[in-house]
């Protein structure tokens, strides 16, 4: 199931219909995003596996990343994330003096 890497090579394929084939891909994409987004953000205690199995490689990419997204962002505003720390770079850096920027 790549829809998309497939149509991606037939569009670079010296053939008349080879735009068309482009249009479509783009279209197809731009009509399922909202569907596979819609999705993963609501996914919560849902069996949706009949649905993950339609999707394409690069749809299912998609609808993992963002349903990870959407867990972690969950976690963070419930305050189960890790504290934000700053990192060991900044914790080393020494503000410069005046006369040294001078």
């Amino acid at each position: 199931m790549y829809f998309y890497e497939t149509g991606v090579k037939l569009t670079k394929l010296p053939h008349p219909e080879c735009p068309h084939v482009a249009v479509s891909i783009v279209k197809t994409f731009v009509g399922r995003f909202k569907k596979i987004m819609d999705s993963s953000q609501n996914c919560k205690n849902q069996d949706l596996s009949a649905m993950v199995q339609k999707l394409d490689v690069t749809e299912r990419g998609l609808f993992e990343i963002n349903r990870l997204t959407v867990e972690q962002l969950d976690k963070w505003l419930r305050r189960r994330a890790h504290i934000i720390s700053p990192s060991n770079l900044v914790i080393q850096s020494r503000k410069r003096k005046r006369d040294q920027i001078l």
